[in-house]
């Protein structure tokens, strides 16, 4: 059910699949061929019955490569669950492949592969080449971030530039169920626990998310689809890796035998509480939208700098000035620079009328307005905030990590993307200081 059931194949889509040469993207760019020439309809004896429904659990035979299985009546995976009277899918298709660099001759023996499986099938095929690492270092990224920052804008980039208007991935349930089991043991809020989304922003489709990895290997067996491994997925020193080779079975042997499932039965129920609870954030969000009138920092004369939640009382009053004049400098409305940065205020008053859940909420909101992403923001940062709209002091000032600043006036809270970041605006001070006092030495020596 899992294709109908999210609506994520219409009549006349586009679809570029992401295929790394592996089992899961393999099979899925089998399912969407299957999909795409209606052979689902035509022979339903190509099918593994897990694979046309996923109220089955796995029956076909280790040994087992030729031998078709009966099919249930009700097609509930690829065509999926589309009636067999149905009208045939019209979809075009793409293929996408990335060759990050990692593994020398691997990562190209890869490329090579997908490259055949599109010839072979006559689908499109687009590729990149890129040093992935030598991405993290000069970004200062982690090698997982890098690439996955790299897969989506060449994803995006390609869909775009050949108008394709969806984007498939091979993320199975067991692959959700080891990020659930690693957000846990990093302590992530219900964003985290909530796993793998089946479609993200209406353009990231995931068939075969509700699908085990087993199964995916037993329809590749019965298909006789080869496909290739990648050998930095079994390295222990990723975290994911330690999770899927030793923790997971780990936990089926000694305390759940059918975890995954039940990560994933969790991960769903979060889901869905999550997608609640973010449009119960959004509504009291725009309610508490506040337009303020007039200058919104001027009238703030007596403010305090407040950096990660900690006063900063290391700074003169002769320093202070400097940075209160700076800093006005940049937030004036007719600086063309504040013009071009997104600021939102929020009523005070509207804060004190919610749930403390739903306060952490619409203060994450705030800030992933104003900074594109909620990187790098912690628990401790949402604190930060919440602590600072309920003290009594007006016109107090929090930074936070990648120039956002958030500032207390009277009757609201604003946050604001800063065109330079707190360190910098200390090290433009402390140099125009250090020019003043070296000044004023020379002064004083010459009057001697």
């Amino acid at each position: 059910m899992t294709i109908e059931r999210n609506s994520m194949i219409s009549d006349q889509d586009a679809i570029l699949v992401g295929v790394s040469g592996g089992p899961d993207s393999v099979a899925l760019l089998l399912l969407l061929i299957d999909i795409a020439r209606s052979t689902c309809f035509q022979n339903r004896e190509s099918h593994p019955k897990t694979l046309l429904n996923d109220n089955h659990k796995s029956t076909l035979p280790d040994n087992s490569n030729k031998t078709a299985l009966p099919c249930n009546d009700n097609l509930s995976f690829n065509n999926i669950s589309f009636k067999e009277n149905r009208n045939a899918l019209s979809i075009r298709m793409g293929i996408a492949h990335i060759n990050h660099c990692l593994r020398g001759d691997e990562s190209d023996r890869d490329e090579a592969f997908v490259k055949d499986l599109s010839e072979k099938f006559g689908i499109p095929f687009h590729s990149l080449k890129i040093d992935v690492i030598d991405i993290a270092k000069t970004r200062r990224l982690s090698f997982e971030e890098a690439a996955r920052n790299v897969r989506y804008s060449f994803y995006k980039e390609t869909a775009d530039r050949k108008h394709y208007t969806k984007v498939a991935l091979g993320h199975n349930c067991d692959d959700n169920a080891e990020l659930v089991l690693m957000n846990l043991l990093r302590g992530s809020g219900t964003k985290g626990v909530a796993g793998i989304p089946h479609v993200r922003d209406n353009w990231i489709i995931r068939p075969l998310i509700e699908i085990s990895r087993q199964e995916i290997l037993e329809y590749l067996n019965f298909k006789q689809q080869p496909y290739v491994n990648d050998s930095s997925n079994s390295e222990v020193k990723y975290l994911r890796n330690r999770i899927r080779h030793s923790l997971i079975p780990f936990l089926k042997e000694e305390y759940n035998p059918s975890v995954v499932d039940s990560l994933n039965r969790f991960s769903r129920i979060v889901m869905d509480e999550e997608s609640w609870m973010n449009e119960e954030a959004e509504r009291v969000f725009a309610d508490a939208q506040f337009q303020k009138k007039g200058n919104s920092y001027a009238e703030n004369s007596n403010y305090t700098e407040m950096q990660s939640g900690v006063r900063d009382d290391n700074i003169s009053d002769k320093d202070n000035k400097i940075e209160k004049h700076n800093l006005m400098e940049k937030h004036n409305p007719s600086n063309k620079d504040n013009q071009e940065t997104a600021e939102i205020h929020l009523a005070l008053q509207s804060f004190a009328k919610i749930h403390p859940a739903l306060a952490k909420r619409i203060v994450r909101l705030g800030i992933e307005r104003v900074k594109g992403d909620l990187k790098r923001i912690t628990l401790k940062h949402i604190d930060d905030v919440l602590n600072l709209v309920s003290s009594k002091n007006s016109g107090t000032k929090l930074h936070l990590p990648d120039k956002i600043l958030i500032i207390k006036s009277r009757e609201s809270i604003c946050f604001k993307k800063e065109s330079m970041a707190l360190r910098e605006i200390f090290g433009k001070n402390a140099k125009y200081l250090e020019k003043r006092r070296k000044a004023g030495s020379e002064s004083a020596a010459h009057n001697c």
